[in-house]
């Protein structure tokens, strides 16, 4: 197994515990309608990671996630690992939608 798969997939099993979420198999090749990393009741989750200073996140991934958890009527998110920094990356909406009674007053 080469360095990168094995990152991958270790980024993926330590968000799966994280989140007592659910590995995909094969991230999904086997099947049309699971395809995200990580699967929660309420998180369809893809993992990407890289060791180069930068990674280019492109519209059409975000469209396939966003498409795949929308299906399930669940929330998108992405997980992007850039050497040893994570991030989240969701929905605008969805983030507000989750942190809104963080901001009442």
């Amino acid at each position: 197994m080469n360095q990168k798969k094995r990152k991958s997939q270790i980024q993926e099993k330590n968000l799966k515990k994280r989140i007592n979420g659910r590995l995909t198999v094969n991230s999904g090749a086997t099947s049309v309608f699971d395809k995200a990393d990580v699967d929660t009741s309420i998180f369809k989750i893809e993992c990407k990671t890289t060791d180069k200073k930068s990674y280019s996140l492109k519209k059409s991934i975000l469209d396939k996630v966003n498409k795949e958890a929308v299906f399930q009527n669940k929330m998108p998110l992405m997980e992007i690992e850039i050497g040893h920094d994570k991030y989240i990356v969701s929905k605008s909406e969805d983030f507000w939608a989750i942190i809104k009674d963080e901001f009442k007053e």
